[in-house]
């Protein structure tokens, strides 16, 4: 991180739920530097391969946050950063119950957790998925809540029993709204940009739902992790709602043309919009500018050509197509 925000958390002891996932994952690695991070994952969707080159500065626990029991493994700890969830919106739809025992009954578990063993500080990763089709864009975080999926609903209770628990115990709470993040770690079934480059370092066409004029606020994951960071270190954001994004939108066609820049081997074929797909979502990331100090840092070809770069070499595709 240019500015080294992760200097800002020093000598903490760290959970970091989901901590093998994606975002998780990026925020262990920054945070075990000048902290002693605890990692728990119960590996549903995350990987013990994200923290492998960092493994002997963390400490891994397995764990499943529906168990009542999660408390046990987060005793001593100063500062909780909640990346775990079901973050699939089609797995949501197809067992609703599921996603809501994740997403609701392992959040709540995890304030019990706070309010039992006086933990002060939790950041929630929460999604744009709340608003549901945009009303007006940019987005900001007045914008009115209309959740069109059983996981955009867990999410918004998720939201709000993070602010009871702060109005009722004190516990500074934070929710952080992303936008699209993407970058290293993701997987490559989650994201259109993981997706894209999956299939182009795959020599496979690339569908396109629509006429590819959609547009996208695309976060790249080290903002995320600034935007965590950033969420614990602020005065008087407790118990708020953060948007987390650049302001800025780009269309899939957009998208497209960078990566022909990388690759001029790209082939695209367009189909059908997809029902539920928001033409445009774009952030209003003034709240979060003024309040939090978050402004992202990394612009978005750059991010991609770096993502690229990343599944490129650490990515296990075959030889031949890459």
């Amino acid at each position: 991180m240019a500015e080294r925000e992760q200097d800002l958390i020093k000598n903490q002891n760290v959970c970091v739920i989901g901590g093998c996932g994606f975002i998780g994952s990026n925020i262990a690695e920054e945070l075990c530097i000048n902290n002693k991070v605890r990692v728990i994952d119960n590996l549903y969707s995350g990987n013990t391969k994200n923290i492998e080159h960092f493994k002997d500065k963390v400490e891994y626990i397995q764990k499943d946050i529906r168990e009542k029991d999660v408390d046990s493994v987060l005793k001593d700890t100063d500062i909780i950063f909640h990346t775990g969830a079901n973050a699939f919106i089609d797995k949501s739809i197809e067992n609703p119950g599921y996603d809501a025992e994740v997403n609701i009954i392992g959040t709540i578990n995890l304030l019990e957790a706070c309010r039992k063993n006086d933990i002060k500080k939790i950041v929630l990763s929460s999604t744009s998925a709340v608003y549901g089709e945009p009303v007006y864009q940019p987005i900001d975080e007045k914008h009115p809540v209309n959740p069109d999926s059983p996981y955009a609903i867990s999410k918004r209770s998720c939201e709000l029993y993070m602010q009871l628990y702060k109005e009722l115990y004190g516990i500074k709470a934070v929710n952080l709204r992303y936008f699209n993040i993407y970058g290293n770690r993701q997987a490559t079934n989650a994201g259109v940009i993981s997706i894209f480059i999956d299939r182009i370092l795959r020599n496979q066409m690339l569908c396109i739902f629509g006429n590819g004029t959609q547009t996208r606020d695309y976060v790249h994951v080290s903002d995320a992790v600034k935007a965590n960071i950033l969420a614990v270190t602020q005065h008087g954001v407790a118990g708020k709602i953060f948007n987390i994004g650049t302001g800025k939108c780009y269309s899939i066609n957009d998208l497209i043309e960078i990566l022909k820049k990388i690759n001029p081997n790209v082939k695209a074929v367009y189909k059908e919009k997809r029902l539920g797909d928001p033409l445009d979502s774009v952030a209003d990331t003034s709240l979060s500018e003024k309040e939090l100090g978050f402004k992202y840092s990394v612009e978005f070809e750059t991010g991609v050509k770096d993502t690229y770069g990343y599944m490129k070499k650490y990515y296990n595709y075959p030889s031949q197509h890459i």
